[in-house]
């Protein structure tokens, strides 16, 4: 883990909330249900581990997740939202929710 990233991650600890992300979707009987995301770093990475947005991953033994390269330089709050609009897109492209 790079030192930029161990400083963003004590930066996420120290803000003092709960590195989740919630996303309010509708599954295709029209019921409103909540994508669920747990945020961390991982080696040089941004992750969060959620709850399962494909039927690939809804049947996989594996916990699904959204990873993505940590940039040098860049800010927890960019990192977060670069994770947000990607989290976003993979439950859109994923067919089991609608945003």
């Amino acid at each position: 883990m790079t030192k930029h990233v161990k400083e963003l991650r004590q930066e996420l600890i120290d803000c003092g909330k709960a590195p989740i992300f919630e996303f309010q979707v509708t599954d295709a009987a029209g019921k409103a249900d909540f994508v669920s995301c747990e945020v961390s770093f991982v080696r040089n990475s941004i992750r969060a581990s959620r709850d399962a947005v494909s039927t690939e991953e809804e049947t996989s033994s594996k916990i699904a997740s959204t990873s993505m390269a940590v940039e040098p330089g860049s800010t927890l709050d960019e990192n977060l939202q670069d994770l947000h609009e990607r989290i976003s897109s993979e439950i859109i492209e994923g067919g089991l929710y609608s945003l």
